[in-house]
């Protein structure tokens, strides 16, 4: 405090700072080389100084900047993923609709209610019997039959699917229609049994419903075929078929009634 009051009544002093000031006043002020070369190492000297709050300020804002556009990405993929389902419903609502109109048969539509599927070996339909459902009836999409419904609910159905152990279907398949049985094995596959060794059955030939049952009505395709090969010593042929239905994509679904 001394020292202060020192330097502040000592007169000396206030005149050599008196004179610091307008001296360094008067030599930035004057626009010779030798005071422009200092100034361009000074603004040197204050741009190193304050180059690391500069730093740290553009990496604040940086960090910002990235969260804002992480989070219009996200939204972004969340509407381009809502658009992917939208254009997936709405081909699929195509196909439906177009299949409808040009089924001669008198079809219920009806969503699935239950996305899981119980070992491939039922779902449950939205209709029951306030829409005039009855058991025993066949289930189909636009790719083939399905199943058929099996126990029956005021307000939704269960519906065995053609791939469980214990669905039988009498088919026709070949050019010349020879009669069959369908019988699921694992998964999405099958094989056609009593398929006579006389009869010419290819690969690629779809195999359809006979007409023969009350239950399924006739030509709704059901699988086809992957493989016919005939069997030393046996009268009937192997023929491994794959089922049309895809299980992984059922949505919508029709009762024939």
């Amino acid at each position: 405090m001394r020292i202060i009051r020192y330097f502040f009544y000592d007169s000396d002093f206030l005149v050599l700072l008196c004179c610091l000031v307008i001296s360094s006043s008067l030599f930035f002020y004057s626009d010779s080389d030798e005071v422009n070369f200092i100034r361009g190492h000074v603004a040197d000297l204050t741009y190193v100084l304050s180059y690391p709050h500069i730093w740290y300020k553009d990496l604040l804002a940086t960090k910002e900047e990235n969260k804002i556009l992480a989070s219009e990405v996200f939204q972004l993929q969340l509407l381009n993923n809502s658009l992917i389902n939208h254009q997936y419903e709405n081909d699929r609502l195509r196909e439906i609709l177009e299949f409808k109109n040009t089924s001669p048969l008198s079809l219920i539509p009806a969503n699935i209610t239950k996305a899981a599927i119980e070992s491939y070996q039922l779902v449950v339909i939205d209709v029951g019997r306030n829409d005039l459902i009855e058991r025993n009836l066949s289930v189909v999409d636009v790719d083939g039959l399905i199943g058929k419904t099996s126990h029956v609910g005021e307000l939704a159905t269960q519906v065995q699917l053609i791939t469980d152990k214990n669905f039988r279907v009498s088919i026709r398949v070949g050019k010349s229609k020879v009669l069959g049985n369908f019988s699921p094995t694992v998964g999405k596959y099958g094989i056609l049994q009593g398929v006579r060794k006389s009869v010419v059955v290819e690969e690629g030939d779809i195999a359809f419903t006979s007409g023969l049952s009350n239950i399924y009505p006739k030509n709704i395709p059901v699988a086809r075929v992957l493989s016919a090969q005939d069997q030393e010593n046996k009268e009937f042929k192997e023929v491994i078929v794959e089922i049309l239905a895809d299980f992984n994509k059922l949505d919508y679904v029709y009762v024939i009634k």
